[in-house]
């Protein structure tokens, strides 16, 4: 058969083997008479398996699409604006724990755009709503590791200069921290051209009906707080410091509701979606 094989012509040769080859996919190199010698030949089955993609690759697989896609809509500040509004509707909510590199990427695209700043006081007319944090790159690194959640991060901002802001939290790994809110009220005004003050006096904790954040209890005739309510209220205006109440407004966008500002003791910004233009 070998005398055979070598007496054969080139094309003869290329057949024999196509013929006699079974294996799913083989590759002859070096080795090979003739025409096989100088070039790799592939050979596939004719009717393959069908392939089952594992859904971790998947999931991999459509995370790098949509990272290659973000990170070039992301070069504008319109592409920026939109890699943000689509991992809001992607993730389903506003959670800062969840913010991927492309989101970081886009805020400090609009961070550059904002450009000279001077948004303080149109944040303040035209920023009413409830606006939800989607970026908190500080809170984000102390929360991971201890398998805690912050979600939402919600500040409501009314036209009278009213502000209260609302924190669910879950201790996750961290069972005795438990879960539940965390809000405060105050007023917020414009300080500077660029930067906004916010003035917390009242802080609570606790859940409402329907898993919402409880109303200011603060607000009651004092002799109807708990316990409880006057000690939280205490802590909460001790531990408030004034002279980190100043955030310069870096970004605002009343069209697109997006807004980010500074937070000045650990030079990070901390950007917010707005999901409702009425108080909640």
């Amino acid at each position: 058969k070998m005398s055979n094989f070598f007496h054969m012509g080139t094309q003869q040769v290329y057949d024999t083997y196509l013929k006699n080859t079974t294996p799913d996919r083989i590759k002859v190199r070096a080795g090979c008479p003739l025409y096989l010698r100088r070039r790799e030949v592939v050979v596939r089955q004719r009717s393959p398996r069908k392939k089952t993609v594992c859904p971790s690759i998947k999931q991999k697989r459509e995370r790098v699409v949509w990272a290659e896609a973000g990170a070039l809509a992301a070069s504008t500040e319109e592409g920026a604006v939109t890699v943000i509004k689509q991992h809001i509707q992607r993730v389903g909510r506003c959670d800062l724990l969840q913010a991927t590199p492309e989101v970081d990427q886009a805020v400090s695209l609009l961070i550059k755009a904002g450009g000279q700043g001077g948004y303080s006081a149109s944040s303040l007319e035209s920023g009413t709503g409830v606006w939800e944090v989607f970026h908190m790159p500080h809170i984000r690194r102390i929360a991971e590791p201890l398998g805690v959640r912050f979600c939402p991060l919600r500040y409501s901002i009314m036209d009278d200069g009213k502000i209260v802001s609302d924190v669910h939290y879950d201790g996750g790994r961290l069972p005795t921290v438990g879960e539940g809110w965390l809000s405060s009220s105050g007023t917020v005004r414009a300080l500077s051209i660029d930067d906004v003050e916010i003035h917390f006096d009242s802080f609570w904790i606790g859940t409402g009906e329907g898993g919402r954040p409880r109303a200011n209890p603060v607000l009651n005739d004092p002799d109807a707080r708990n316990v409880t309510d006057k000690l939280i209220n205490l802590i909460g205006n001790a531990a408030f410091l004034e002279n980190i109440a100043a955030f310069p407004v870096l970004y605002f966008s009343d069209k697109d509701d997006i807004c980010i500002f500074k937070f000045p003791p650990l030079n990070s910004a901390i950007a917010a979606y707005r999901v409702s233009s009425n108080w909640l």
